[in-house]
């Protein structure tokens, strides 16, 4: 401004025109500060688009994945558990075969049967446990809850299964109540999954 001002004294200038000289200097730096304040926010707004967007593809991949990992748990227990109903009265059916077998073929055969469909049953709960402990992060907590009871009572029933062929005089309503607490508890697991599935089917939508 120094230099403006000792420029319009050795040129003489009135002063309306030093005036108007000075205005057009202001109306113009204003425009330059104007001009970068408005680069400066275009600049950070583009930079907090940026970031947002970022975070929101980040947000959607880690719930993508959270979501398989759900869903794959869910197919495993939807097979282990089907397997387990059709095997559970499998052991039922052979085990009355065997108790009523009036010949030792017959009761050996059945006896194998029995063996047979409880050693699937046994051999699938490993497997289910280590499934349960491995997506308990990202699976309903209710339906991980009933998975570790319907866990917990496929132990006991094995061992109440056991114990029932140990005994010398067997009693038929002993199985049923296993069996009926093992479908019950099969169901619940069931029935959960499929009203999770329906409300992650209500929050795509």
């Amino acid at each position: 401004m120094e230099v403006i001002r000792n420029l319009i004294i050795d040129i003489g200038l009135s002063a309306t025109i030093i005036i108007l000289i000075l205005i057009l200097l202001r109306s113009i730096l204003q425009k330059v500060i104007e001009k970068m304040i408005d680069n400066i926010i275009e600049e950070k707004s583009n930079k907090n688009i940026e970031k947002y967007i970022n975070d929101l593809k980040r947000k959607t991949l880690v719930y993508e994945k959270i979501v398989k990992r759900e869903l794959e748990f869910y197919d495993k227990v939807e097979n282990y558990i089907s397997d387990i109903v059709v095997e559970i009265q499998d052991v039922e059916i052979y085990y009355y075969n065997f108790i009523n077998a009036d010949d030792e073929e017959r009761i050996e055969t059945n006896k194998k049967k029995f063996l047979n469909e409880l050693e699937k049953i046994i051999e699938k709960i490993p497997k289910y446990k280590k499934d349960v402990i491995m997506f308990g992060n990202y699976i309903d907590y209710e339906i991980e809850k009933a998975s570790v009871k319907l866990l917990c009572e496929l132990q006991e029933s094995v061992i109440e299964i056991s114990n029932i062929m140990q005994k010398n005089e067997a009693k038929k309503v002993e199985l049923e109540k296993i069996a009926k607490k093992t479908l019950m508890n099969s169901c619940i697991v069931m029935d959960l999954i499929k009203k999770r599935y329906q409300n992650l089917s209500d929050a795509d939508n």
